[in-house]
């Protein structure tokens, strides 16, 4: 094992991968505990409201990823991806200072779901043919396993502490750590 370890890190970009995908994961295990707390901090929203915000961020994902999977095969999949979590992560802080400053609406976080969604819809398809970039195909197995490895790892870690940053600093000030990973 340590050996298939070895070699993997050998490739250029698998290790920056694996350890940026533990990263950004650990923020998305983060968000929507933040956001669910978020959204209910917010005078007169109810859970029907936690519904419109969460349903915001996955109905333009399903709806628009054929569309990215097709921008995925014409253009550079590493700038989709970069592109596409460095724009994530500016929408997840407008929420974040929104929630911060207390001015926060269900409409805003809606519509920075949304958007965050429709990303999220050129980001997964390019993702998925990152690794087949880096890695020769005889070593994709070995690399994917590492991948869903540290993409889970830093999600459930971010899981754990997500209710614990809420508590003792806030939704907002969560959300900005996940707008940061």
């Amino acid at each position: 094992m340590l050996t298939q370890l070895k070699d993997l890190r050998s490739h250029d970009g698998f290790t920056s991968l694996a350890i940026s995908r533990f990263i950004s994961n650990f923020g998305n295990g983060l968000s929507p505990i933040a956001l669910a707390y978020g959204v209910l901090s917010i005078p007169g929203a109810d859970g029907s409201d936690l519904s419109l915000v969460m349903a915001a961020r996955f109905v333009p994902l399903i709806a628009f990823m054929l569309f990215g999977g097709v921008i995925g095969d014409r253009f550079k999949r590493n700038r989709i991806v970069g592109g596409a979590d460095i724009l994530g992560s500016g929408f997840a802080a407008l929420s974040a200072i929104s929630l911060i400053a207390n001015q926060s609406s269900v409409f805003f976080l809606a519509l920075m779901g949304a958007l965050f969604g429709i990303l999220n819809a050129l980001w997964w398809p390019a993702m998925s043919g990152v690794l087949p970039e880096i890695l020769p195909k005889e070593k994709l197995q070995h690399g994917n396993a590492v991948i869903a490895m540290t993409t889970n790892i830093g999600y459930v870690f971010g899981a754990l502490l997500g209710g614990t940053l809420v508590t003792l600093f806030g939704s907002g000030w969560a959300l900005l750590v996940d707008a940061i990973s």
